[in-house]
């Protein structure tokens, strides 16, 4: 069973935030870029809960979810909306602004297994993976709700970052090591930027 906490480390306050029971776990959780929310999923018997957190009033809003599983948690860069994947195949949109859910914008019979926003907050980089047919790398338009594949050729590629318009950092698989890579899609060109073995790159930037 996992708890989310508010800490201070000024003080050594620590603030239970998060579940109000003891039969639920807080399973992942996300920060809007501006610091002002945190939306995190719950895990119960019951099923999964997604709430939507102010981080300056403690004040939380269930998010209205299909009911299933729900997956990964990606917020855009303008912090007042996000994207959420449900049963590995369906993306969901929510609006800060409005609290509406808008549901199914896509949907993939891969495996998602990851989600990340553009620069500029009109597209959707969906990473999907199968045990057969290796990785797969889509361009999603919410506007349209339009996949474009995107050619990655036969790369096994484990995480992505969206670094602007044209430009991913990948993280992949190969020859029993990870490589890390810059994939340009208006050139579709890679660079390699650095491989190590045994452990993989993990993707972590300051958004601010």
């Amino acid at each position: 069973r996992y708890s989310l906490y508010r800490f201070n480390p000024r003080n050594q306050n620590r603030q239970h935030l998060a579940p109000e029971d003891e039969t639920s776990s807080v399973a992942q959780y996300a920060l809007s870029p501006n610091g002002q929310y945190l939306v995190y999923k719950e895990e119960s018997e019951d099923g999964d809960k997604l709430y939507l957190l102010s981080t300056s009033t403690l004040e939380k809003k269930q998010v209205d979810t299909l009911p299933l599983p729900i997956g990964h948690l990606a917020w855009n860069r303008s912090s007042d909306a996000f994207a959420f994947s449900s049963a590995s195949r369906f993306i969901s949109l929510y609006n800060v602004t409005n609290h509406q859910t808008i549901h199914r914008i896509a949907s993939t019979p891969l495996r998602i297994a990851k989600i990340e926003f553009s620069q500029n907050d009109d597209e959707l980089f969906v990473l999907e993976k199968s045990s057969t047919a290796g990785s797969g790398l889509s361009l999603l338009k919410p506007s349209t709700r339009q996949f474009e594949k995107l050619d990655i050729g036969d790369r096994r590629i484990t995480s992505i970052y969206a670094l602007d318009g044209q430009k991913l950092l990948v993280n992949e698989f190969v020859n029993d090591e990870y490589l890390l890579s810059e994939f340009n899609l208006q050139t579709n060109s890679w660079r390699d930027i650095g491989k190590q073995t045994g452990v993989s790159y993990r993707l972590v930037f300051d958004r601010y």
